[in-house]
């Protein structure tokens, strides 16, 4: 197992377009840090939860679509060969699964923290800023839910068939620079972009919408069906 899982790792990871996405998640980050954020988001502070919010939300999509790239390498048709000879061996294909599952959530991990880090030094240097609890609340609520769903949705497209994958990459670019309602908004740039402005004070303190908490709970809550009922798939088919 642990063989099996390093050998996935590093077929994954060491990947030039991961490396690539994972710097160009970076620059974004960068670009939107010193270009948006440090002017602050909606009449609230730079150092807010808002603004912080708001810089994760607009490198998310790049996230996403990595996240998607994990997904159409393991449905490609290079990949099925190599799945076949992996197979051979006594490893089951449930437990497969949930190992090409871990390496992809340990890729989407790294580029989060890659992203942290990123904004942490930001604050650290700009403002001078060393406590970064209230980061915490918009961190998790952008970064997990979204993630959890397209991981779900991208499994299920790609046992269809790969290039669905690659439609569901377009489809993240659309919406994330389209305003949807809190509810359905994956990507959650709006909640920090719109919501402040209607508390009706300035730099407020941070709450959230119970429209958008709830969206995010629906989009995680949707995403683990799909990706239990690809496992289980797997399982019938053993």
């Amino acid at each position: 197992m642990i063989k099996i899982f390093g050998y996935e790792a590093k077929r994954l990871l060491w990947n030039k377009f991961y490396i690539l996405l994972f710097a160009i998640t970076l620059f974004n980050g960068w670009y939107t840090l010193f270009g948006e954020v440090i002017m602050g988001i909606s009449n609230t502070a730079p150092f807010s939860p808002w603004s912080f919010g708001y810089y994760l939300a607009q490198v998310m999509p790049v996230q996403l679509i990595c996240t998607l790239f994990f997904v159409t390498y393991i449905y490609s048709a290079k990949e099925k060969r190599v799945q076949r000879l992996t197979l051979a061996t006594s490893i089951d294909t449930v437990k497969y699964m949930l190992i090409r599952i871990a390496v992809i959530g340990i890729g989407y991990l790294l580029l989060c923290i890659g992203v942290l880090v990123l904004g942490f030094a930001f604050y650290a240097v700009v403002f001078r800023l060393n406590d970064f609890s209230a980061f915490i609340l918009p961190a998790l609520v952008v970064m997990i839910p979204p993630v959890i769903f397209v991981l779900g949705i991208g499994l299920i497209a790609g046992r269809l068939h790969n290039s669905l994958v690659y439609g569901l990459m377009a489809v993240i670019f659309i919406i994330s620079s389209i305003g949807l309602p809190y509810t359905v908004d994956l990507i959650g740039g709006g909640v920090f972009l719109r919501y402040p402005n209607t508390i009706g004070a300035l730099d407020p303190a941070f709450t959230l919408p119970m429209s958008f908490v709830l969206g995010r709970i629906g989009y995680a809550a949707i995403g683990l069906v799909l990706i239990c009922y690809c496992c289980m798939a797997d399982f019938k088919r053993t």
